[in-house]
């Protein structure tokens, strides 16, 4: 899950406020994998609080906070 800064991210094409996203992946145990954001988009590009988090059987197993400055 990728929560996004408070008031979300726009599209400006679109006019949709995104405020999360959420990924499923299936990984078979022991593998690794890695998880990430890349900004694709210049309205993405939002400054604030965003907060990473994987979920494993509904429970939270990491998060990470980080701040995009501008």
């Amino acid at each position: 899950i990728v929560i996004y800064p408070e008031n979300g991210i726009k599209n400006f094409e679109t006019g949709t406020v995104k405020y999360s996203d959420y990924v499923y992946v299936d990984v078979p145990i022991g593998e690794k994998i890695y998880r990430g954001y890349k900004f694709t988009s210049d309205y993405e590009i939002v400054p604030g609080e965003w907060v990473h988090q994987i979920i494993i059987d509904d429970q939270l197993h990491v998060e990470k906070t980080f701040n995009v400055m501008i």
